[in-house]
């Protein structure tokens, strides 16, 4: 090796290897992630679904489909309501 940092046997620069090297990795990394991640989203999905994200989607969901029965049993209770003395039905 000289003094500039030259590998005489390949004329490339320790830097210039480096370099290389950093970028294989990078694509690599860059490669396999499309791969990797492609499996990831059903399981991220299935995660969520069991999780706390999950229970508060399906409570939401249980809310709105509930909104039509809650809406009959009010109007049915606001009919049997207190008289104007604050008195229930049938008193």
């Amino acid at each position: 090796m000289s003094a500039l940092g030259t590998d005489t046997a390949s004329g490339r620069s320790v830097t210039s290897r480096m370099w290389n090297a950093a970028l294989a990795v990078w694509g690599t990394i860059t490669g396999l992630a499309p791969h990797v991640l492609h499996h990831v989203g059903p399981l991220a999905g299935a995660a969520f679904l069991a999780g706390a994200g999950g229970q508060l989607l399906f409570a939401v969901i249980a809310l709105v489909v509930s909104i039509p029965f809650l809406l009959r049993i009010y109007r049915h209770f606001e009919q049997l309501g207190p008289d104007e003395h604050g008195h229930g039905h049938g008193h």
